[in-house]
């Protein structure tokens, strides 16, 4: 009674006089499982069955969310697992998921219902997709060649998922051919700089009434980006830690070259940092919240505000710091490996093309070290 007991709880094991074989049922032969004659001990037999109802099980689960998928087959489907994927969205630092799910929220409303199935969507999808982010076909009305590329950058990578996990074959945007957008050449002038920190540094009353707070972290964070060339997102991540006293050790959140970087600090932003009171374990923290900034929007936010009181053109970014900052390295005769000190870009990049917009400066100090007049 007590085998009897034991061989019902083992699936797909039968006992032919005295031996053992395992019996996979109809669907499990479908799927590639085989009979197997598996000798006369008991326990060797029980192992191999329960290793198979094992793999069994985990085949059945997979096909239970294929299924799922199959059935509802829409972008909404695919959105949500792509979400769930610990490698290609859960992995992803913050800043890049805020950029997918922009970019999901355009992809859902012209495809969310749509089927992803192989022979629904084609080529022709994708490009429509496209010229409607590109000319403003959308509820916003707003259209550019930066925002289409940045929505179809997700839109190729979801779709790429589809055909790991199965829901197609083929990826219709792949080879999809866009538009270059024009490089950014904003420079901040040296005043503007100036005239937007003292803004951040000094209070007032706004139009409506409303009282104007100091923001001292954000004079410093433009103190930084023009001091370093960090991008945004790696200033609002400093970290007291990382401060030696004369300047910073960072690894870009972004890799460009990979490697751990020292950026000297001006002696005005050393001033400005050792007025600050250290109640965080971040340089940048918001005054208040006394946190770190809770996401780059509400920074630029704030930041938009703030250069549109100091009275700084509407067209100058955060960023545009960057820029400016080697930009002024690259007049002043700084080598491509002094820059990159900085910048974090590897010794062979298109730095100088992609960033360094030489001007009158370079053109002078060049004709200098050509007539060797550097001193003169």
């Amino acid at each position: 009674i007590g085998h009897g007991a034991r061989f019902e709880m083992t699936k797909y094991l039968k006992e032919v006089n005295g031996r053992f074989h395992f019996a996979p049922s109809p669907a499990m032969r479908k799927a590639g499982f085989r009979s197997k004659a598996l000798g006369t001990d008991r326990v060797v037999a029980e192992k191999y069955a329960d290793s198979q109802a094992q793999e069994w099980k985990k085949i059945q689960q997979l096909k239970i969310q294929d299924n799922a998928l199959e059935t509802k087959g829409d972008f909404y489907a695919l959105i949500g697992e792509f979400k769930k994927d610990p490698t290609w969205y859960l992995s992803r630092a913050a800043a890049t998921q805020e950029e997918m799910n922009y970019a999901f929220k355009y992809i859902e409303g012209q495809f969310g219902k749509y089927p992803v199935r192989e022979g629904i969507l084609q080529p022709k999808h994708a490009r429509a997709f496209y010229n409607k982010l590109r000319i403003g076909g959308d509820e916003t009305g707003k259209g550019s060649v930066h925002k289409a590329r940045k929505v179809m950058k997700w839109f190729r990578r979801l779709l790429k998922y589809a055909v790991h996990i199965g829901m197609r074959e083929t990826n219709p945007a792949a080879d999809l051919e866009m538009e270059a957008p024009k490089g950014r050449n904003q420079i901040w002038q040296p005043a503007e700089v100036d005239t937007f920190i003292a803004a951040a540094l000094a209070s007032g009353v706004a139009e409506s009434g409303n009282e104007i707070p100091l923001r001292p972290s954000l004079a410093l964070a433009v103190q930084i980006a023009y001091d370093t060339t960090l991008p945004e997102q790696d200033i609002l991540a400093l970290q007291w830690s990382q401060f030696d006293g004369e300047g910073l050790k960072v690894r870009q959140i972004k890799e460009r070259g990979g490697r751990e970087l020292w950026i000297p600090l001006h002696p005005r932003t050393l001033e400005m940092m050792s007025q600050l009171e250290k109640n965080s374990t971040y340089i940048i923290v918001s005054e208040e919240t006394k946190q770190p900034y809770a996401d780059r929007r509400t920074f630029s936010r704030i930041f938009s505000k703030f250069r549109k009181r100091a009275g700084i053109r509407d067209e100058l970014r955060f960023n545009d710091l960057r820029r400016t900052a080697m930009t002024e390295m690259g007049d002043a005769g700084v080598t491509n490996a002094e820059m990159v000190s900085h910048s974090g870009h590897s010794i062979n990049s298109r730095v100088l093309d992609v960033y360094v917009k030489p001007g009158k400066g370079a053109a002078k100090n060049a004709a200098k070290k050509r007539w060797g007049m550097e001193n003169k």
